[in-house]
């Protein structure tokens, strides 16, 4: 609590332009810095959302499309990496499904999915699903998680995608067959 109380008194001290260089100082010296005032000052959000769905995509095959192992921390990190820098819960909800949604056309084609991969990515379209929730975005959200709920293999998510889906939207995803 005191280095927060030190911290204001010395920026409420500066001048204008010692504000200034010191937050250029920071921006040249951490580039999540420098990403983050973009976003927040711009609020577009577009860009990064795509680096980030490539960076999701590249876990699973190579540019070329070869089959990599993808890691479940490795994942993990890249949704946690854009969340400093995010000022927007709908882009992190996004990424959540996409990831989800490599994992199971992933399974799909190689009919292949580790154990931690797929406790995870049960563990993400949870968290997805808890932050619609909170964000009371339920009609948004509602076909998209069904689609991913349907895509899945039953092998590998017996009915957990399911279960996690009606938690949230209190109807099985196959009620929303088209």
């Amino acid at each position: 609590m005191k280095r927060k109380s030190n911290l204001t008194k010395l920026l409420q001290e500066l001048t204008k332009e010692e504000l200034i260089d010191e937050i250029e100082k920071i921006c040249d010296k951490f580039e999540v810095v420098k990403d983050y005032f973009q976003i927040d000052l711009t609020g577009d959000t577009s860009a990064y959302v795509e680096q980030v769905r490539k960076k999701i995509a590249g876990q699973f095959h190579t540019a070329k499309g070869k089959r990599r192992n993808p890691k479940a921390s490795r994942l993990n990190k890249i949704i946690t990496d854009f969340e400093i820098i995010s000022i927007y819960k709908e882009d992190i909800i996004s990424l959540l499904l996409y990831r989800v949604a490599e994992t199971g056309l992933f399974a799909d084609k190689y009919d292949y999915l580790l154990p931690a991969l797929l406790q995870s990515n049960i563990r993400a379209f949870a968290r997805a699903c808890t932050m619609i929730d909170a964000e009371g975005a339920q009609e948004k959200y509602k076909e998209q998680c069904a689609a991913i709920c349907r895509q899945g293999r039953a092998i590998y998510f017996e009915g957990e995608l399911d279960n996690v889906y009606f938690s949230c939207f209190n109807e099985t995803p196959s009620a929303q067959r088209k």
